[in-house]
């Protein structure tokens, strides 16, 4: 700590400690049934998160409640901290909007002294991890964490002086802005890079990728297979359009999910599956079945080397099945050919989404039925070379 700091405990922030840091009233004197539409707000723990103040689901009492609970209430200005909860002590400042209000018995109401700290300086300073560090440290082992008032005005805080909080709190809002910046660009970035990744997809299962490819093996072999096929969707000349029924067996589980699982033939689910590629991380799956429980529950175990996709609600996610493992019904497998890459054929398959959601049945939910999935088309290349080369 800097020599010109000191450490100080939270009450001695206050003009008056036992007045400046209270909580709010017991639960039976302040019930939900007294809540009315319009009147004094009431805040709860719900609106109390790090720096910042939820202004949603507001209650309301009466100003003659407000009255009977005038220690338990607050005033624009005022910090508001939670008392209950993981994690607890959270603070965030009274909005402007709010003149006055009450606290109910899970907040803490903490009045500092503008004297002694600056109000943005001791938001930032009890949401940091120094003072978290300390409300985790009294509650560590508590099932349902809570601290008292007097723990709380003993907490310990690190004091700089006055010019020098001022100068921290307005470089701290300066990081979070940019924080904030680089988020938003994060987002944009995410769905340009979406796009991009479908602009992709579309032009690999249109040939082009591989034109230079096909040129170069024209040359060697001395045919010529990079001409267009103008009667299906511009394809090259040696490709065609088929449907998935055509080159794989479709193969859909069984309804019934398993009741035990104590095995290592692996249960897949949709969450295991990533959009943004088409491999599987089997360590983070933590589910599986032995061969008896696979014979129990007549579940289907899907073969190595077979692709599999959502088929309910969200459509065309595929992977790549590389161990064995049994799946759920919102997934069904498909089993590639001789004539086709299990790669390609799961890369090939996210290009369909729209005809997928087109032929879709939907009750509740939209789902795909094992007619809908063998009528998928899909643009495939003559030769398992060429789909290697565009997998």
């Amino acid at each position: 700590m800097r020599e010109d700091w000191i450490e100080v405990e939270l009450g001695e922030l206050t003009e008056n400690p036992k007045n400046d840091i209270v909580d709010g009233p017991f639960g039976s004197n302040l019930k939900s049934d007294e809540y009315v539409d319009i009147g004094i707000p009431v805040f709860k723990i719900q609106n109390i998160k790090a720096n910042r103040f939820v202004d949603k689901n507001i209650h309301y009492v009466t100003p003659q409640k407000s009255e009977e609970l005038k220690r338990h209430t607050f005033k624009k200005g005022d910090l508001i901290i939670t008392k209950l909860g993981d994690p607890l002590g959270l603070c965030c400042k009274v909005p402007e909007k709010y003149e006055f209000g009450v606290i109910v018995a899970d907040l803490i109401r903490f009045r500092s002294s503008d004297r002694i700290v600056f109000d943005k300086y001791l938001i930032y300073g009890i949401n940091s991890i120094l003072i978290q560090k300390q409300f985790k440290e009294i509650t560590k082992g508590t099932t349902r964490p809570r601290v008292n008032l007097t723990i709380v005005r003993s907490l310990k805080f690190p004091l700089a002086p006055l010019p020098e909080q001022r100068a921290i709190a307005a470089k701290i809002e300066q990081l979070f802005s940019e924080l904030d910046n680089g988020i938003a660009n994060l987002k944009t970035a995410k769905s340009k890079l979406e796009i991009y990744r479908q602009a992709i997809l579309k032009q690999a299962f249109e040939g082009k990728l591989t034109e230079q490819w096909r040129e170069k093996e024209s040359k060697i072999h001395g045919n010529h297979v990079n001409q267009k096929n103008h009667s299906t969707d511009n394809l090259p000349e040696t490709w065609k359009q088929v449907k998935v029924g055509d080159i794989c067996e479709c193969i859909v589980p069984n309804r019934d999910k398993p009741k035990s699982f104590n095995g290592n033939i692996f249960w897949i689910t949709t969450p295991d599956l990533n959009e943004e590629n088409i491999h599987i991380n089997y360590s983070l799956i933590d589910k599986g079945l032995t061969k008896d429980e696979v014979i129990e529950y007549k579940a289907k175990v899907i073969p190595i080397n077979s692709v599999i996709m959502t088929c309910v609600g969200k459509f065309g996610v595929t992977a790549l099945i590389e161990k064995e493992s049994v799946i759920n019904q919102q997934l069904h497998a498909f089993l590639p050919n001789d004539n086709v890459v299990p790669k390609y054929l799961a890369y090939a398959l996210k290009t369909q989404k729209d005809y997928m959601h087109r032929v879709s049945t939907a009750i509740t939910i939209s789902y795909l039925n094992k007619s809908n999935c063998n009528s998928v088309p899909i643009n495939l290349p003559p030769t398992i070379e060429e789909q290697t080369q565009i997998a």
